[in-house]
């Protein structure tokens, strides 16, 4: 039996080499680009820019597009990282941070792998601050320095880090430095991540109670000519904040025939982030247009169902606390506020009065 067992031992382990080693095996010592199709490939990472990573592999050079890459993981890379870096997609930010705490930096040499863990911890407390509310000024500072330090002019990272300062500019009521940073994303070459810049750009007017200006830059979004699948939901997003734009400049009757269509014509189920911001879109339209029962039931929506983004949910739970204040509902009013000070105190819409 013993000698049977060993004998299928051994074939399963030159099976296994026939095939090149499973993917788990593989990734143990060599680099890995994991793509956004699904798909991995495995090489050696060369040259690193804003724009492209190089991946040489057994099959000659490979160059991946950063906006086509879900992640990288590096051979020799610490376990925490590998932890880190998958936690943070599932929302377990805090997790994720705690797990970069505990590796040595020391023991890291590779550069690249240095700039990683530099970035996620930076990454991580910009995303709490935003949400548990964490320290923002530290946040910005630590980002600022990975985006604008010299070594780290060309990370694949460095696109993201400047959308989170420009995320975090708004949460600060700096609204000017939110244009400036969204300015930056849409430096990068490819038509979704200009068009998203822009509509975040919008938004961050829209924060700062400049409709004309914001309206203008969504229906520039709206007019561009890219009409790929990502570039559609930003004009869908474009759309919703367009109509913000129309209820607060006194055409809320507009807004809301909009935003009911951009809720007709799509999938509630598919496309969470976009029926968050549809309806506390159309709850502020409702608020113009004095239809108070309304405007309570669009921000509802939010609260019971759209819960998922949470700025959008922490929107919808300031404006549900002032509503049911309204009517006369102090219990409802007093629960909402609750759970927006519990859950996002770094939001903007916690310190809200």
């Amino acid at each position: 039996m013993e000698r049977r067992t060993n004998g299928r031992a051994w074939c399963l382990c030159l099976a296994l080499l026939a095939l090149g080693l499973p993917g788990w095996a593989r990734g143990q010592q060599l680099d890995a680009v994991y793509e956004s199709r699904g798909t991995t490939a495995y090489g050696t990472i060369g040259e690193i820019t804003r724009t492209t990573v190089t991946l040489e592999t057994n099959q000659g050079k490979k160059l991946y597009p950063v906006n086509e890459i879900r992640k990288i993981a590096f051979s020799g890379e610490p376990g925490e990282l590998r932890s880190a870096r998958d936690s943070i997609p599932r929302g377990q930010i805090e997790d994720a941070r705690s797990a970069l705490e505990k590796i040595s930096m020391e023991a890291v040499q590779r550069k690249e792998i240095r700039q990683d863990i530099e970035f996620l911890k930076a990454f991580c407390d910009g995303r709490m601050a935003l949400t548990g509310g964490g320290d923002k000024i530290a946040a910005v500072r630590a980002m600022v320095a990975f985006v604008e330090d010299a070594a780290n002019q060309n990370s694949y990272h460095y696109f993201t880090g400047v959308e989170l300062l420009g995320d975090l500019a708004v949460a600060l009521g700096r609204y000017e430095n939110a244009v400036k940073y969204y300015a930056r994303l849409g430096e990068a070459p490819w038509p979704e991540f200009q068009i998203r810049a822009s509509v975040l750009g919008a938004n961050a007017l829209v924060a700062n109670r400049q409709f004309a200006e914001a309206q203008a830059k969504y229906e520039q979004v709206l007019a561009a000519g890219v009409d790929d699948v990502r570039a559609r939901e930003q004009k869908q997003l474009a759309t919703v904040g367009r109509a913000v734009c129309l209820a607060e400049t006194g055409k809320p009757d507009e807004g809301i025939v909009i935003l009911e269509a951009v809720i007709a014509e799509n999938d509630s189920t598919q496309k969470h982030e976009l029926f968050a911001r549809t309806y506390n879109a159309l709850g502020v339209s409702y608020v113009r247009a004095g239809k108070t029962q309304d405007a309570l039931l669009a921000f509802l929506h939010v609260d019971l169902m759209f819960n998922q983004n949470p700025d959008a949910h922490a929107e919808a739970l300031y404006h549900l606390s002032t509503l049911w204040r309204a009517v006369n509902d102090a219990d409802r009013a007093n629960r909402a506020r609750s759970l927006l000070q519990s859950r996002y105190s770094g939001s903007p819409w916690a310190d809200k009065k």
